[in-house]
């Protein structure tokens, strides 16, 4: 089971960190329209 266990967390941190960038992006574009 400790191999599924795995398999959940690997995307699930991929998404996290992909999400992360996507918000620093988004802040960033913010910060030069302002």
């Amino acid at each position: 089971m400790e191999a599924d266990t795995r398999i959940w967390e690997t995307p699930v941190l991929l998404e996290t960190s992909v999400g992360m960038e996507v918000t620093s992006y988004e802040s960033a574009e913010i910060d030069r329209d302002e």
